[in-house]
């Protein structure tokens, strides 16, 4: 083996045969990540905010739901739409919910890191529902902790039907 080759080998965080093999441990990763920010508060002596890492977990999460929703029969062209599905996150979200959580909320932030104002982010707790919709029908707050619990739950779905599917082959 070659130098330049050994010195890749070595700074390679995975290698993988597959995609599937690859999101076993990249979505995984990406909540574990989310929890880790919802538990972890920033320093006060970098941040001039001592509250939790909202943006980095929101910008996970979203990313993780993105995921599932792209392995998700019936979710393939509008990823978002396995918010819908009631096998993984059975949210009963109208359209214009999942068009604001899609554009206002996963694209402002991963795109610009932005949210725009009025658009919130809270911890809320695991009991609350993941989105508060306001008095217009309308998403106006994400609570992060339900959001990560119900992104827990998805992932585990989402690999329990990959590995029933290849114990079926």
């Amino acid at each position: 083996i070659n130098q330049r080759f050994f010195s890749l080998l070595q700074t390679t965080m995975a290698l993988h045969k597959n995609k599937n093999s690859m999101l076993t441990e990249s979505l995984p990763e990406m909540v574990a990540i989310a929890e880790y920010c919802l538990k972890n508060k920033k320093d006060p002596r970098v941040f001039t905010n001592s509250g939790y890492y909202g943006f980095p977990a929101a910008i996970l999460l979203l990313s993780a739901i993105d995921a599932i929703g792209a392995y998700t029969p019936g979710s393939k062209r509008r990823h978002f739409d396995v918010l819908n599905n009631k096998e993984f996150f059975g949210l009963n979200l109208k359209e214009t919910s999942i068009k604001t959580l899609y554009n206002e909320y996963r694209c402002m932030l991963i795109h610009e890191t932005v949210l725009n104002p009025g658009s919130l982010l809270r911890m809320g707790t695991e009991t609350d529902p993941p989105f508060e919709i306001s008095t217009n029908k309308n998403i106006s707050a994400l609570n992060l902790l339900s959001l990560l619990r119900c992104t827990k739950k998805a992932v585990e779905i989402l690999f329990q039907h990959e590995t029933e599917k290849n114990t079926e082959k």
